[in-house]
């Protein structure tokens, strides 16, 4: 789990494994992720259980205490683990662009991990993040990264913090605000992970053990910056910093691609999409827009609201069909009572929602939310009445200015939908009231100096990655439909259908 705010996202330890996309099948590599390390003392992952973890008595899932590390006593805790459960690299992540202002509270944490891992013989390697903020010109070709004369000055400094050798310690550019794959910034990571492997591999042979049970711990998310052409509200960048295919035939294809895709599970024949925002947002005019897109001319069928008071009061279910055939998208969307400061969704309702205990057309109680004896709630809901990607809706020209009190409720779900390991995204509407040039032409959004700033504002407010924010532009006054707003619509789309198929892949076949 990614998190861009102050506090460690990640609360339990979980491993992830990796599938490749050409045959589907499991990488022999198991991904194991911790909570962060911190300055506070008890905030953070404590050494003690990092020890655990190396020797293999936490079980994945595991709540992680602050406080105090898992004892023999604690429930789950593997007594006797074999081999394949146990650690057999450890890698740490450190932010290349700060490891000069390291905290020492932090390098004292680090030095304490390294020195009692030494006890075990398990080999250790620094991946070393955001090299593109080290260099500037690494920002437009991440290739020249081992010509950087910054990047070997930090990786060296790195080496002596640690010590760990200068080989062993691998540059990486993370995927953070794109959207699509660059070949450069894919080597580096894969050559990082090789490096993992091959220092893995050594420790294996050790044992006589087949290297397909190795463990690894890894993230990816990566940045790009830019070069400013001017200044001012509406100042656009010579180059975007996404790049988008604004063409007739993309649109096509992305429909096709969102209207012919398959469930991993046979069970779950539709993918369930909860959406969340605070009133007046977009949530119902984003509905009406993709509506519109599939059925080839603009419609409002979905009511919507620009007053204070959310027009949504009941649970409801939106089906989208497709134009060409009358078939509908295999997806729900979900569409919920609006957020406010001291009104609308109550907050213990979410959970409800996320879980499937709500029911169609269920009326929202603003005081208290549904309970287990309420009528019509579903007690065990399936996997297919459950939701499998949460959505915010963030009105993006107003973002500086959300509430506190909505931001708080945010941050609640954003909790809630973390333990339940659902994946999130940000649906950031109304660009074209931020950027005047894109009431025009909203395929300039990605050159827009204004919209990227208040894209950032959203990602350190709500604590999600750039990469999980889509910006888009609903209809509202038009009459007809525009290939660019499609695309912005559809791409959108396309990212709830991606993050949600990820997430059902994480369920065995069935």
């Amino acid at each position: 789990m990614v998190g861009v705010g102050e506090t460690s996202m990640t609360l339990k330890y979980r491993t992830y494994p990796v599938i490749t996309g050409s045959n589907g099948q499991q990488l022999p590599i198991l991904f194991c992720d911790t909570m962060g390390l911190e300055e506070r003392e008890g905030a953070c992952l404590k050494v003690d259980d990092v020890m655990n973890i190396i020797k293999g008595h936490v079980p994945n899932g595991y709540q992680f205490n602050p406080v105090a590390a898992m004892k023999p006593s604690t429930p789950g805790y593997i007594k006797s683990p074999s081999f394949k459960d146990q650690i057999h690299c450890i890698v740490f992540v450190v932010d290349g662009s700060r490891l000069d202002i390291l905290p020492e509270k932090m390098e004292e944490k680090l030095k304490e991990i390294k020195h009692k891992a030494k006890e075990f013989d398990v080999p250790q390697i620094v991946v070393m993040t955001k090299v593109d903020e080290i260099c500037s010109s690494l920002k437009d070709n991440i290739s020249d990264v081992y010509k950087s004369t910054a990047v070997l000055e930090q990786m060296q400094r790195a080496s002596l913090k640690f010590g760990i050798p200068l080989s062993l310690i691998a540059p990486v550019k993370n995927y953070c605000s794109e959207l699509e794959l660059n070949n450069d910034v894919d080597i580096l990571i894969l050559m990082a992970l090789r490096q993992i492997f091959r220092s893995t591999e050594s420790y294996l042979d050790n044992f006589c053990l087949d290297p397909s049970h190795m463990v690894w711990s890894s993230q990816h998310q990566w940045s790009q910056s830019e070069h400013e052409s001017s200044s001012g509200a509406d100042s656009m960048l010579e180059k975007p910093w996404r790049l988008i295919d604004w063409t007739s035939e993309e649109r096509q294809e992305l429909m096709k691609e969102i209207a012919q895709y398959e469930s991993p599970l046979n069970s779950v024949q539709k993918i369930r999409v909860l959406f969340l925002g605070q009133i007046s947002a977009g949530k119902s005019s984003f509905f009406n827009s993709l509506d519109s897109v599939f059925q080839g001319h603009v419609l409002h069928h979905a009511p919507e609201g620009t007053d204070d008071r959310s027009v949504t009061k009941k649970y409801k279910t939106y089906q989208v069909k497709n134009g060409s055939n009358g078939n509908p998208l295999p997806i729900i969307f979900c569409d919920t009572m609006g957020l406010e400061e001291n009104y609308g969704l109550n907050i213990g309702d979410v959970s409800n929602l996320l879980q499937g205990h709500v029911p169609e057309g269920y009326q929202f109680n603003l005081i208290a939310a549904m309970e287990p004896s309420a009528h019509g709630y579903i007690e065990s809901p399936s996997l297919n009445e459950r939701t499998h990607c949460v959505v915010f809706i963030i009105d993006g020209f107003k973002i500086e200015i959300l509430p506190e009190k909505v931001l708080e409720k945010l941050k609640e779900i954003r909790r809630q939908a973390i333990e339940l390991e659902l994946p999130q995204l940000v649906i950031f509407t109304k660009v074209d009231e931020i950027c005047s040039v894109l009431e025009e032409d909203v395929s300039d959004v990605y050159k827009s100096q204004a919209v990227k700033r208040k894209m950032e504002v959203a990602s350190n407010k709500l604590g999600i990655p750039l990469g999980n924010i889509v910006p888009v532009k609903n209809y509202c006054s038009e009459v007809d439909l525009k290939d660019h707003v499609d695309i912005l619509l559809l791409k959108a789309v396309r990212q709830i259908v991606r993050y949600a198929h990820r997430y059902l892949e994480s369920f065995p076949s069935d």
